[in-house]
């Protein structure tokens, strides 16, 4: 079966827009001491997985046929230590983070969120270099005035494996 990288682009999209930005309801995680959050849509799953909350690494799999890995991204980063022991700043800047994942451009999902996003004294910024093959970016969350409070890195795109590609253009 192969899917085309539009219908790949789409479905990204469609499942960031049901999962963690909008507080998408976990799943029994296949990674031990991880938290997880799916979305199925016909033959395509989608699935994030995160450890931690100040500092989260996880990654996020696009499945075909449900099962067969075909796209993938990582992330790792998080509040900035110095304010790890301010819970309220911390509870904000998630909250800001998850509003500002729902602006992603559905035309560039791989972003993650919009390359700008400002409310009140929050600001969101993501930079990315690449496209849905292959990519990484940068994300930052600032409040002013106290400047930088979240900074995560993230990269990934298309897998291939040793078989025919199953994505086509």
């Amino acid at each position: 079966m192969l899917v085309s990288l539009v219908e790949l682009q789409d479905f990204l999209a469609d499942a960031a827009l049901h999962t963690y930005a909008v507080g998408g309801e976990r799943v029994a995680p296949w990674n031990l001491g991880f938290k997880e959050i799916e979305y199925i849509r016909g033959t395509l799953r989608y699935r994030d997985s995160w450890a931690g909350s100040r500092r989260a690494p996880g990654r996020e799999v696009i499945f075909l046929l449900l099962q067969t890995p075909i796209w993938s991204r990582w992330y790792d980063g998080g509040i900035r230590p110095r304010f790890w022991g301010d819970g309220r700043l911390v509870k904000e800047a998630a909250d800001f983070l998850k509003e500002s994942l729902r602006y992603l451009p559905v035309e560039r999902p791989w972003r993650r969120g919009p390359a700008f996003f400002r409310k009140g004294r929050w600001v969101y910024t993501s930079v990315v270099v690449g496209s849905m093959r292959s990519f990484v970016g940068i994300e930052w969350i600032l409040q002013l005035p106290k400047g930088v409070v979240f900074q995560q890195i993230y990269g990934g795109g298309l897998v291939v494996g040793k078989e025919v590609p199953q994505i086509v253009e």
